[in-house]
């Protein structure tokens, strides 16, 4: 076999094996780049996740502490209404329960605010899973289209080795 055909079929065969590299490496950064996206959203999940429970723990310790102090807020009116003579019963009563009731209230809407935050955070723990599972989808769709055109150069120079052996000075024309 004469000396150049040699060499293009080296240097076909070198070609190949660099491309074969670049579609390795290709591959693994797709892989890579899928697990880091999946990994980023799972933590950004857990991080919402866990301030939803710091805030139900929050909220129940503002709720303890507020209904303390209303204890002791309407233990006073007690007090003050004992002092001027009053019974309680009758409108001193209301005035008791009725300021017992609007306590209570803000309490609870301090409530239906820390669960609604709650279900945001929830919302947005899954939203960014999801956006999460989809990135790390479109990396691995990338390094198997990666796969395929490196496929198709390897062909595509294998290919050309032989058409260029079989070609011009060095073929059978």
């Amino acid at each position: 076999m004469p000396a150049i055909p040699v060499i293009m079929i080296g240097m076909a065969v070198a070609s190949a094996a660099a491309t074969a590299m670049t579609m390795e490496e290709q591959q693994k950064a797709a892989k890579q780049a899928a697990q880091t996206t999946t990994n980023v959203a799972n933590y950004n999940a857990a991080i919402d996740m866990n301030q939803a429970k710091q805030n139900d723990i929050d909220s129940q310790s503002n709720a303890d502490r507020q209904r303390a102090s209303d204890k002791i807020y309407l233990s006073r009116q007690r007090s003050a209404i004992a002092a001027n003579g009053l019974l309680t019963a009758g409108s001193p009563l209301d005035l008791l329960a009725t300021t017992a009731g609007k306590m209570e209230t803000g309490i609870q809407d301090q409530w239906r605010d820390t669960n609604m935050t709650d279900e945001n955070l929830g919302e947005a723990a899954q939203a960014g899973i999801q956006e999460g599972r989809a990135q790390a989808t479109q990396y691995q769709m990338q390094g198997q289209a990666s796969l395929f055109s490196g496929i198709g150069q390897l062909a595509g120079n294998v290919s050309s080795a032989g058409k260029t052996y079989n070609s011009g000075g060095f073929g059978n024309n």
